[in-house]
């Protein structure tokens, strides 16, 4: 919770389209002008704009910011005063926070979910995400998947990774009535695409044991591949064990397929 990388694109967005951004050419005339910028988001802030209101919350909740140090009880303000105005990141920020409870907020997961319903009907995705979270473990709320699954949905369709795995794991789970190999293959490879381990794994799995008849060994040993690049144990492990039964002609096609896999991986990353 104290870095929030959205807040922070959203501060840095906010600073230049207001036309505040520094032109110092020494580190001490940066920092005054990073001083300045902050002492006019503050301003705009005390006047009732919300954004600025939700950024101002974010850099007392950072206490990475010139002057203002680490203050949850500032930041809580701060973020409560965006949230109310309608603010989505504020209120998913609202959300996590009750959900969470801290010395300032206690821990309400009735008030959780009110923040991540009011963000969520505003397409926010993380809030979408975190609603179905809720509905899946029941955590302040009846278990539902189907209810779940609509949130999830809602979020998968927007991009959000985390939640198109969330599709993938509900359609390949065989213990309820949403199982659906082709739609768990799509979802996995939709998160699997933006970079997300826990997908590219499973598609590994999958097309390792051939579930829903989709064994192809040169893609799982890929998927395997791509996910041993980060330092993955298991991976590099499983990886290994598959090219043990693989002839040099399908090594060969995996290592080029692994390549344009991560070239797909790069440019969807980088459009993020």
């Amino acid at each position: 919770m104290r870095n929030h990388p959205k807040l922070a694109v959203f501060f840095i967005t906010f600073l230049l389209l207001s036309g505040c951004k520094p032109t110092a050419e020494s580190e001490q005339q940066e920092q005054n002008g990073e001083m300045k910028i902050i002492k006019e988001t503050r301003a705009k802030a005390e006047q009732g704009d919300a954004d600025a209101q939700s950024f101002v919350g974010y850099m007392y909740f950072t206490g990475g910011f010139p002057g203002v140090p680490y203050d949850l009880d500032e930041a809580v303000k701060w973020i409560s005063k965006a949230a109310e105005q309608g603010q989505s990141e504020s209120q998913c920020i609202l959300g996590a926070m009750y959900a969470e409870g801290n010395h300032v907020i206690k821990k309400d997961l009735s008030e959780s979910l009110k923040w991540y319903l009011k963000a969520a009907e505003q397409k926010h995705p993380d809030a979408q995400y975190k609603l179905g979270e809720m509905y899946v473990s029941g955590l302040g709320v009846p278990k539902d998947l189907d209810e779940a699954v609509i949130w999830y949905r809602a979020a998968a369709d927007q991009g959000y990774a985390k939640a198109q795995h969330a599709l993938g794991v509900v359609h390949s789970n065989d213990r309820n009535l949403l199982k659906d190999d082709g739609e768990a293959l799509k979802w996995y490879s939709k998160a699997a695409e933006q970079g997300n381990i826990s997908s590219q794994l499973a598609l590994a799995n999958i097309y390792a044991t051939g579930v829903g008849g989709t064994k192809n060994t040169v893609i799982s040993y890929a998927w395997y591949n791509v996910v041993a690049a980060t330092g993955n144990e298991f991976a590099i492990q499983r990886r290994d064990e598959i090219e043990g039964t693989m002839t040099p002609t399908q090594i060969h096609q995996a290592q080029k397929q692994t390549k344009e896999l991560m070239k797909i991986i790069k440019e969807k990353v980088d459009k993020k």
